[in-house]
């Protein structure tokens, strides 16, 4: 009988010693993972900047707003043409460039670091092919869909629609057509070579167009063009679409457009996408994710338009682009 009980108290004894040793594993294992955590190289971003005009201050605002502390990032201003020193460079993952004259000096400097570039048009990406081993632009540009989703539901499902491209957005016209076949818009399509012809093209195609879409184009669409467009369209009777709020504020009819909030708050999901798929894009280009729409109603009424609300224009939009 004493036999019998110590082998049954011995036995026992093995199995305590036995759970504890697996215990001991399993949380030796735990804090493993923690340290290995802990000690993983923090993940630093730099973005640079060149002015503190109200939309970039607000923009960087954004972005700090929906960054987290695992994130370390760094605003600093920065001279366009001017050399990143080492110490900018040194232990980056990232470096984002916010505005084309930044975005285009950093292409210039041959960086084997992923750059980000922010507030660029969809026409100069090209550009920035540099020997960057990853990069990706996030453009102003609102999608070709989703402007023509806003024409046919604000002024109907085949409403006549200009367009006019100059030697920068001439290379986005299929695009645009096939944009306007897949939402049913018949599109009538000029293209001028300088700005001295833009009068004369834009009151030809106004003869069989019931709206002008606006892309951004230097050569037809500056400080010294705008004001004598907005007027010819507004005397022709066509409304004239934007892509920024500015444009319904000179006269305009409507705009659709990212805020400088929105565009912040898509960077910074753009960083943890990122991040999270091992230091990579998902895509070289970036189509704005969330965007506003601006109308002026003076212009709208006096154009004798009867448009819907801008938020309700806005729901019905993108309730069209999750189908």
């Amino acid at each position: 009988m004493d036999a019998v009980s110590s082998t049954g108290t011995t036995t026992d004894t093995g199995h305590l010693l036995l759970k504890r040793w697996v215990a001991w594993l399993i949380a030796s294992l735990f804090l493993l993972c923690l340290s290995s955590n802990s000690l993983a190289a923090p993940r630093n971003v730099l973005v640079l900047y060149e002015s503190e005009k109200p939309f970039v201050t607000e923009l960087i605002h954004s972005i700090k707003e929906h960054i987290t502390d695992d994130i370390h990032i760094h605003f600093q201003k920065y001279q366009p043409d001017t050399p990143l020193s080492p110490e900018d460079k040194s232990n980056r993952d990232l470096i984002i460039g916010i505005g084309y004259r930044i975005s285009k000096s950093l292409s210039k400097q041959k960086l084997q670091l992923p750059i980000l570039n922010l507030l660029v048009p969809l026409t100069t990406t090209s550009q920035f092919r540099s020997n960057s081993p990853r990069y990706a632009s996030l453009v102003i540009d609102q999608p070709f869909s989703r402007q023509f989703l806003m024409i046919r539901e604000a002024f109907g499902n085949t409403t006549r629609t200009g367009l006019v491209t100059g030697k920068s957005s001439a290379r986005l016209k299929d695009q645009i057509k096939n944009a306007a076949q897949q939402n049913h818009i018949p599109l009538n399509y000029s293209h001028i070579d300088n700005s001295e012809e833009l009068i004369a093209v834009l009151k030809q195609l106004f003869s069989n167009s019931e709206v002008l879409l606006v892309t951004p184009d230097p050569l037809i669409y500056n400080r010294k063009t705008i004001r004598s467009i907005l007027l010819l369209s507004y005397r022709q009777r066509i409304p004239v679409i934007g892509y920024t709020q500015s444009y319904t504020k000179a006269g305009a009819t409507i705009a659709m457009y990212s805020t400088a909030s929105q565009i912040g708050e898509h960077t910074s999901e753009i960083i943890y996408d990122f991040f999270n798929a091992g230091k990579k894009f998902n895509s070289n280009i970036i189509e704005p994710r969330y965007f506003s729409i601006d109308i002026n109603q003076k212009v709208s009424r006096s154009l004798g338009l009867d448009l819907p609300d801008a938020n309700v224009l806005k729901k019905k939009i993108h309730a069209d682009e999750i189908r």
